[in-house]
Protein backbone atom coordinates (compact mmCIF):
# COMPACT_ATOMS: atom_id res chain seq x y z
CA UNK A 1 0.00 0.00 0.00
CA UNK A 2 1.52 3.37 -0.97
CA UNK A 3 2.16 5.80 1.81
CA UNK A 4 0.14 8.96 1.64
CA UNK A 5 1.77 12.34 1.81
CA UNK A 6 0.86 14.67 4.65
CA UNK A 7 -1.32 17.62 3.63
CA UNK A 8 0.58 20.48 2.03
CA UNK A 9 1.92 23.19 4.33
CA UNK A 10 0.46 26.64 3.64
CA UNK A 11 3.09 29.27 2.90
CA UNK A 12 2.61 32.93 2.03
CA UNK A 13 4.88 34.45 -0.61
CA UNK A 14 5.12 38.23 -0.52
CA UNK A 15 7.23 39.26 -3.51
CA UNK A 16 6.65 41.92 -6.18
CA UNK A 17 8.80 40.29 -8.89
CA UNK A 18 6.53 37.97 -10.90
CA UNK A 19 9.38 35.72 -12.07
CA UNK A 20 10.51 35.17 -8.47
CA UNK A 21 6.89 34.53 -7.43
CA UNK A 22 6.56 31.88 -10.13
CA UNK A 23 9.86 30.20 -9.30
CA UNK A 24 9.09 30.09 -5.56
CA UNK A 25 5.58 28.75 -6.20
CA UNK A 26 6.91 26.02 -8.51
CA UNK A 27 9.57 24.92 -6.00
CA UNK A 28 7.22 24.97 -3.04
CA UNK A 29 4.41 23.10 -4.76
CA UNK A 30 6.89 20.46 -5.93
CA UNK A 31 7.86 19.98 -2.27
CA UNK A 32 4.38 19.60 -0.75
CA UNK A 33 3.65 23.22 0.07
CA UNK A 34 0.64 25.30 -0.96
CA UNK A 35 1.67 28.83 -1.91
CA UNK A 36 -0.50 31.91 -1.62
CA UNK A 37 1.14 34.82 -3.44
CA UNK A 38 0.92 38.57 -2.88
CA UNK A 39 2.52 41.46 -4.78
CA UNK A 40 2.72 43.71 -1.74
CA UNK A 41 2.39 43.79 2.03
CA UNK A 42 -1.01 45.47 2.04
CA UNK A 43 -2.64 42.67 0.05
CA UNK A 44 -1.16 40.10 2.42
CA UNK A 45 -2.38 41.97 5.51
CA UNK A 46 -5.87 42.35 4.00
CA UNK A 47 -5.94 38.61 3.26
CA UNK A 48 -4.93 37.75 6.83
CA UNK A 49 -7.54 40.10 8.28
CA UNK A 50 -10.18 38.43 6.09
CA UNK A 51 -9.01 34.92 7.12
CA UNK A 52 -8.56 35.72 10.80
CA UNK A 53 -10.36 32.57 11.97
CA UNK A 54 -8.11 30.35 9.81
CA UNK A 55 -4.79 32.05 10.48
CA UNK A 56 -3.47 29.02 12.36
CA UNK A 57 -3.52 27.11 9.05
CA UNK A 58 -0.63 29.22 7.71
CA UNK A 59 2.71 27.62 8.48
CA UNK A 60 5.05 30.27 7.16
CA UNK A 61 5.92 33.21 4.94
CA UNK A 62 8.64 34.10 2.46
CA UNK A 63 8.98 37.87 2.40
CA UNK A 64 11.00 39.98 -0.01
CA UNK A 65 12.70 42.91 1.70
CA UNK A 66 12.01 45.39 -1.12
CA UNK A 67 8.23 45.64 -1.37
CA UNK A 68 6.37 48.61 -2.87
CA UNK A 69 4.44 49.55 0.28
CA UNK A 70 6.40 48.30 3.34
CA UNK A 71 9.83 46.82 3.73
CA UNK A 72 10.06 43.12 4.48
CA UNK A 73 11.22 43.65 8.07
CA UNK A 74 8.11 45.71 8.83
CA UNK A 75 5.90 43.02 7.33
CA UNK A 76 7.79 40.24 9.14
CA UNK A 77 7.21 42.09 12.41
CA UNK A 78 3.50 42.33 11.63
CA UNK A 79 3.27 38.63 10.67
CA UNK A 80 5.19 37.57 13.78
CA UNK A 81 2.45 39.21 15.84
CA UNK A 82 -0.31 37.68 13.68
CA UNK A 83 0.71 34.13 12.74
CA UNK A 84 1.22 31.17 15.03
CA UNK A 85 4.53 31.21 16.92
CA UNK A 86 5.41 27.99 15.05
CA UNK A 87 5.12 29.70 11.65
CA UNK A 88 8.44 30.07 9.83
CA UNK A 89 9.25 33.50 8.43
CA UNK A 90 12.08 33.85 5.93
CA UNK A 91 13.31 37.16 4.51
CA UNK A 92 14.72 37.20 0.98
CA UNK A 93 16.68 40.02 -0.59
CA UNK A 94 19.37 40.92 -3.04
CA UNK A 95 21.14 42.56 -0.08
CA UNK A 96 23.48 40.69 2.25
CA UNK A 97 22.43 39.72 5.78
CA UNK A 98 25.01 42.19 7.15
CA UNK A 99 23.47 45.05 5.18
CA UNK A 100 19.95 44.08 6.26
CA UNK A 101 20.88 43.90 9.95
CA UNK A 102 22.85 47.17 9.75
CA UNK A 103 19.78 48.98 8.38
CA UNK A 104 17.15 47.08 10.38
CA UNK A 105 18.31 45.65 13.70
CA UNK A 106 15.09 43.60 13.93
CA UNK A 107 16.09 41.67 10.79
CA UNK A 108 18.21 39.36 12.95
CA UNK A 109 14.99 37.83 14.32
CA UNK A 110 14.36 35.88 11.09
CA UNK A 111 16.49 33.86 8.70
CA UNK A 112 17.58 35.76 5.61
CA UNK A 113 18.45 34.33 2.22
CA UNK A 114 20.37 36.47 -0.22
CA UNK A 115 19.22 36.16 -3.84
CA UNK A 116 20.09 34.02 -5.65
CA UNK A 117 19.69 31.24 -3.09
CA UNK A 118 19.38 27.49 -3.53
CA UNK A 119 16.24 25.42 -3.23
CA UNK A 120 17.92 23.41 -0.48
CA UNK A 121 18.61 26.59 1.52
CA UNK A 122 15.00 27.69 1.24
CA UNK A 123 13.56 24.30 2.17
CA UNK A 124 15.94 24.02 5.14
CA UNK A 125 14.78 27.38 6.48
CA UNK A 126 11.12 26.42 6.10
CA UNK A 127 11.81 23.20 8.01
Amino acid sequence: MPTSQPPPRNILIIEDDVSVQQALTFVLEANNFKATVFNDAGACIDYLNYRATHIDQIQGAIIDYHLPDLNGVELATNLSDTLSSAAKIVLISGQSSDWLIKHHHQARLWPHLQKPFSIDQLLAELG
